[in-house]
């Protein structure tokens, strides 16, 4: 991990948004795996999804686009 983002967290959890490092990577770490879950339902429900359905939903959802999603790496 970058020690920038080290640094930041330890902001984060210094300003009381977080209990810990750990609690904040480990909640960082459970969202990232129900989301490439999810990802992986709709895949298997679907079919690949296309590229500009994806880029919508990122940019709707304002989240960026990480295209080695555990799913996607192992379609």
């Amino acid at each position: 991990m970058p020690a920038e983002q080290v640094d930041e967290l330890r902001r984060v959890v210094a300003g009381g948004e977080a209990e810990s490092v750990s609690s904040y990577v480990a909640a960082a770490v459970r969202d990232r795996l129900a989301r490439d879950q999810a990802l992986a339902r709709l895949r298997e429900a679907w079919g690949e999804l296309p590229d500009d359905a994806l880029t919508w939903a990122r940019r709707t959802l304002g989240v960026a686009g990480d295209e080695t999603t555990p799913a996607k790496a192992a379609s």
